[in-house]
């Protein structure tokens, strides 16, 4: 087994490299596109010491990643593969050593090249130094220093890899910042924006709903987004027609899909109707995780008119709703899903102890084209009002209730909610009304006119048996219309006596017919 000196690896821009996140790149040197992370040309060394390390001094020459600087994983744990093509360094005690040579030939095989084994010794200074060399690998660490090394770490490695993201992100989009002034055509001729709700929400903007809990906000939402995916008037609004993506932070499954049903039954709108207009993320991801991103992904795929996200609190876990900093992270990211898809992006979020604006910050409220409040009456009634307007007029101002609705049996949930505004629920009980009296009227007029039927077929029955000799037809006619009958209510009625057998028809001389009653034809 050979050992090798460090040379021009000899310590270079040092990355703590974590195999499940991008790692941390310091020094200056050159970009390439040779790996994922923009390194040129990374030497890997792999720390099997079983003690967290820290690596000398720089020199900026090279890019080196310490794999397992923490010292947390085994042999068996390390992604091996990951480092295929790159030169790789095994760092090993004198009291591992002995089980490396039967390992060495399936770790080529991974790699792809030989490993270079380093075997080290602890010396009095505590420095971990080559066995054959004498010369310096590593400095053991402090399980503190290791705590603090591995903070920094973590904070410099996502602000380096959003910031990568981002710019590629705005590169593929076709976004190319020039700096050069433009014409004030450019913003007179440019396209308006779609309407998602005419007069009150856009796309590609940024809006808020706030309102206590238990007032309904879901509820709200969910009825503004389904009007929207099937193409419905919201309440007196009218909408356009589109995508609509629900992100789903609290209240979720199947107590959010009886929340669905509820309210395609109370509308008559079947499930394959909104399939492809209207889709969920149940549970949603967080806006600072790698999730959000692949969420972000196939959010831009799918094109969406308006994406809601329910609610701001659960898409922000363990995030100090004060600090306007990371509200600032969060609407950036929101920012991006509104470029990349051009959506509107309605968040719902709880207010304050005071109740006049959103609770923390208030970068959202003051980012937002949008700003409405949920208020719940003592009544059930729930007011909605229009707090901020950045494009049109702050008249908005809608009144609803929560309408319990029946849902399939599925041993749980027997009912759900829907929103329901009061204008369509006067309407609904106009309507019923309406139908209520037509029906009566209805009823009377069939009434009366089974009245009128059984009078007429008494009078043509009457007027048979007190013939004193066989009638005709005509003969029959002519009597009824003298007691007053009309010609189509006596054949209504001489035909309904014939097929009764009540009256006997016979064919006379000359082809006429005769008519008489049973007794009087036997």
């Amino acid at each position: 087994m050979s050992t090798q000196a460090l040379t021009s690896a000899d310590p270079g821009a040092i990355i703590d490299h974590d195999p499940e996140a991008a790692p941390e790149q310091s020094g200056s040197a050159p970009v390439t596109d040779h790996t994922p992370y923009g390194a040129a040309d990374p030497i890997v060394w792999v720390n099997l010491t079983g003690r967290p390390v820290a690596r000398p001094g720089r020199d900026k020459r090279s890019v080196c990643w310490v794999v397992n600087a923490h010292a947390g994983d085994q042999f068996d744990a390390i992604p091996w593969s990951r480092y295929r093509d790159l030169e790789v360094h095994m760092v090993v005690t004198e009291e591992n050593v002995s089980g490396v040579p039967n390992v060495l030939g399936e770790l080529k095989r991974l790699v792809g090249q030989d490993i270079t084994v380093h075997v080290i010794h602890i010396g009095d200074d505590g420095r971990a130094y080559d066995r054959d060399t004498g010369r310096r690998l590593f400095t053991p660490r402090t399980a503190q220093e290791d705590r603090v090394r591995k903070g920094l770490v973590s904070k410099r490695t996502r602000a380096t890899v959003n910031s990568a993201y981002a710019a590629e992100r705005l590169e593929a989009s076709g976004y190319a910042d020039t700096g050069e002034l433009q014409d004030v055509d450019a913003v007179m001729d440019a396209a308006p924006p779609k309407p998602i709700v005419h007069g009150h929400l856009d796309a590609g903007t940024l809006d808020v709903l706030t309102g206590p809990a238990n007032t309904g906000k879901t509820a709200v939402a969910l009825d503004l987004g389904l009007s929207v995916s099937t193409g419905r008037a919201w309440g007196p609004e009218t909408t356009t027609r589109g995508r609509v993506v629900y992100l789903i932070g609290e209240g979720g499954g199947r107590a959010f899909g009886v929340r669905v049903e509820a309210w395609l039954d109370h509308h008559g709108v079947s499930r394959d109707e909104i399939r492809p207009w209207f889709k969920v993320r149940d549970p949603s991801a967080p806006f600072q995780s790698h999730a959000w991103d692949l969420l972000a992904d196939a959010l831009e795929a799918y094109r969406p008119d308006l994406v809601i996200v329910d609610t701001l609190t659960t898409h922000q876990p363990g995030v100090d709703e004060n600090a306007t900093s990371a509200a600032s992270e969060s609407i950036a990211k929101v920012a991006d899903i509104r470029r990349r898809t051009g959506a509107a992006v309605l968040v719902l979020h709880h207010p304050g102890r005071a109740g006049s604006h959103g609770r923390g910050s208030g970068a959202w409220e003051d980012s937002a084209e949008s700003v409405f409040r949920l208020k719940a009456d003592d009544k059930g009634t729930l007011k909605m009002t229009t707090a901020k307007q950045r494009n049109h007029d702050t008249t908005g101002a809608w009144d609803l209730r929560l309408l319990e609705v029946e849902v399939r049996d599925n041993g749980t949930f027997p009912t759900s909610v829907v929103a329901v505004h009061t204008v369509d629920a006067e309407a609904e009980d106009k309507a019923a009304k309406a139908a209520e009296r037509a029906a009566r009227r209805r009823a009377s007029k069939d009434d009366k006119r089974a009245a009128e039927a059984a009078k007429d077929r008494a009078t043509v029955l009457a007027l048979v048996s007190k013939a004193t000799e066989p009638v005709t037809g005509a003969g029959l006619e002519k009597l009824a219309r003298a007691a007053g009958i009309s010609r189509s209510r006596y054949e209504r009625a001489r035909d309904a006596l014939v097929s009764a057998d009540a009256v006997t028809v016979q064919s006379g001389d000359r082809g006429a017919n005769i008519y008489t009653l049973p007794e009087a034809s036997e």
